[in-house]
């Protein structure tokens, strides 16, 4: 199956379980995060089957890279966000989700209004949800789940080295969660 039907495939079988979700869930901000994660596995998932390798500095996204099957922890994420947004996001450096997160915390607009409508932000890492993107000084990940290992127990979809490329979630210290200085949390 084509990438672009596993995706097809994907947001129908999203769009039953988000039905579900949305019933049984308080609020809709949940079912949100559930549909960002499904799309972020899936986009990890095609990365891995097809060797994708790490290159900081190659934050394109893969079905349009001319630099063939590399990829960096920022072009990741972007092409989650553009796949979630339905087109409507071009990629970014990791360095300016940090500074959007920041804005969006302050209250400010950020330096790219087009595609952050609706996006919020939250400070500390006790505040993370799943489906956060959470931003540190030079890295950007998706926050997917507590982890059963206990000594990496946050489990992230990443990008960001070519062992984090090897499979589709990485988990990750506490530590190293908690430097996460901020987080951008999609509508």
């Amino acid at each position: 199956m084509k990438f672009h039907e596993r995706i097809i495939l994907n947001r129908l079988i999203t769009t039953l379980l988000l039905s579900i979700t949305i019933f049984f869930s308080a609020t809709s901000a949940k079912a949100n995060n559930f549909n960002f994660l499904a799309i972020a596995k899936e986009c990890k998932n095609y990365l891995v089957d097809n060797g994708f390798s790490y290159h900081k500095g190659h934050y394109e996204y893969p079905l349009q890279a001319e630099n063939g099957t590399t990829i960096d922890c920022s072009g990741y994420v972007g092409w989650c966000i553009y796949e979630y947004q339905g087109g409507n996001f071009e990629c970014k450096s990791s360095k300016w989700y940090l500074q959007t997160a920041k804005q969006l915390y302050n209250g400010k607009e950020s330096d790219s209004p087009e595609y952050t409508i609706g996006w919020t932000a939250v400070k500390g890492s006790e505040n993370f949800q799943t489906g956060d993107i959470l931003c540190y000084s030079g890295h950007v990940h998706i926050y997917y789940s507590p982890s059963v290992d206990e000594h990496k127990p946050y489990a992230v979809l990443n990008a960001g080295s070519d062992s984090a490329l090897d499979a589709c979630i990485t988990n990750i210290s506490e530590n190293y969660f908690k430097k996460a200085q901020y987080a951008i949390r999609l509508p």
